[in-house]
């Protein structure tokens, strides 16, 4: 498939995804009605990387802090999820070696950054207690238009729904959770150049 016709199925993808999330997803309360996390995301930036014998591979990597002014302590247990526009979701950490984690912590150069495993457990309250994150995915694919971060585990906000089990055909009861989406303008191939962060379009809150 060529490169025209993958960036016009991308878009009908898009298109159709976005009917359908108007159609089906509800929105999160105007008025947040349940605790919710201050994240700040920083640069969303991509790398080439070699861990040991293996040969170089493409990593992207977002740096964040978090701040609890809920008012009371909280477990902290965030999850990312990356989405390019064809529809393939990553979870954050997984494929990742640890030397790979090691070489992102160099490039980041903040001694108080920590990586998704480290800065798991209970967040107290207060700016003085905020704590500084970096999550990593692989690549893949360098060949998108858009890439999504989805961040859950920021907000304490739940919705139940009614979705069609595609195996079964049945109404099936699914809750949703608010999560912050960050969207990237990527449009062609990927340069991996850590000293480039990806542009970012969109900044809000849905429920998924």
């Amino acid at each position: 498939m060529n490169i025209a016709a993958r960036r016009l199925l991308s878009l009908l993808a898009l298109v159709a995804a976005s009917f359908l999330c108007v159609a089906m997803a509800p929105e999160p309360d105007p008025i947040p009605t349940k605790w919710q996390l201050d994240l700040r995301p920083g640069d969303l930036r991509l790398v080439s990387l070699t861990n040991g014998a293996d040969g170089p591979k493409a990593y992207a990597f977002l740096t964040y802090r978090v701040v609890n002014n809920t008012g009371q302590d909280l477990p902290f247990v965030p999850a990312f999820d990356l989405a390019n526009d064809q529809g393939v979701v990553l979870r954050s950490g997984q494929n990742v070696p640890s030397g790979i984690t090691a070489q992102v912590l160099q490039l980041v150069n903040n001694e108080f950054v920590q990586d998704q495993i480290g800065i798991l457990g209970t967040l107290q309250q207060g700016p003085e207690n905020a704590k500084d994150g970096v999550v990593i995915w692989p690549l893949p694919d360098l060949l998108t238009d858009s890439l999504t971060v989805y961040a859950a585990g920021f907000s304490g906000e739940t919705k139940p729904v009614l979705v069609t089990d595609p195996a079964t055909g049945e109404r099936v009861r699914r809750t949703l959770r608010k999560v912050r989406r960050l969207q990237y303008s990527t449009p062609g191939n990927l340069v991996l150049d850590q000293s480039k962060p990806l542009d970012m379009i969109a900044d809000d809150w849905i429920m998924r």
